[in-house]
């Protein structure tokens, strides 16, 4: 008989997490209602600017939900550097024709909000 310890049980369960995080849509509704943004699943980008950048990373949830984490590098007010970092849920509301969204920081802010499409351009609404 084979012991289970603690490493290969904790390998395990982050092999299933990153399997159901990876499942794409339910449907092709909740593809279609996320539109190109979607498409942003699975995958990571970075972008640079003056003073830091960030490099945010997606993957499907559930098969329904959009997940985000983004981390932050950049100068803080005394030039020193500053990293932050924060996740966001998406959701497709089919009744509103808007994507729902929560999104929260390290900082200690939660935002919640509302995403819709203008032709091709994605507009966040934020509180």
């Amino acid at each position: 008989m084979r012991k289970l310890t603690a490493a290969s049980w904790l390998t395990g369960m982050l092999l299933a997490t990153a399997a159901i995080a990876a499942t794409p849509p339910a449907d092709s509704a909740v593809a279609a209602g996320f539109g190109w943004f979607g498409t942003l699943a699975g995958s990571c980008w970075r972008g640079e600017y003056a003073g830091g950048g960030d490099t945010q990373c997606y993957e499907w949830q559930y098969g329904r939900y959009l997940r985000g984490a983004i981390e932050i590098t950049a100068k803080g007010k005394d030039g020193s550097p500053r990293k932050l970092a924060g996740d966001s849920v998406f959701g497709w509301d089919a009744k509103a024709r808007r994507i729902r969204y929560s999104n929260w920081a390290d900082v200690g802010n939660l935002v919640h909000g509302e995403a819709y499409y203008e032709g091709e351009l994605l507009r966040f609404l934020g509180a």
